[in-house]
């Protein structure tokens, strides 16, 4: 238990460390380092797991990362969107980039999550 538990926060604070890093600059370079990282956690939880379990365990680490990412990053950006577009002036430019930069893995995450299930 401790593994599929500690393999779900662990998974989410490093995606969430390579968005805010340089290396998450661009959604083509944060998806192939997701990728790399995946795999690299596939292969991880194949050496610990039976296939089954590694490939279960994958899988809800990409579905927790997909639900941390709108519940803590996409959110609370459109929370900050809505009232400044109310009230007809701009976003600021830091919740404009910490929700769009959000936006784009997740929506390149749908096909591997699709691809698992």
């Amino acid at each position: 238990m401790a593994v599929g538990v500690g393999t779900l926060i662990v998974s989410w604070v490093v995606y969430d460390a390579l968005c805010r890093s340089p290396l998450g600059a661009t959604a083509a370079r944060l998806g192939r380092d997701a990728v790399v990282l995946a795999t690299a956690l596939a292969w991880g939880l194949s050496q610990l797991l039976s296939p089954r379990a590694a490939y279960l365990h994958v899988g809800a680490a990409i579905g927790t990362i997909m639900a941390a990412n709108v519940l803590m990053v996409i959110i609370p950006a459109h929370g900050t969107w809505s009232p400044a577009l109310a009230a007809g002036r701009a976003p600021g430019r830091g919740a404009r980039q910490a929700g769009g930069a959000a936006v784009a893995p997740q929506q390149l995450s749908h096909a591997s999550v699709l691809f698992i299930m």
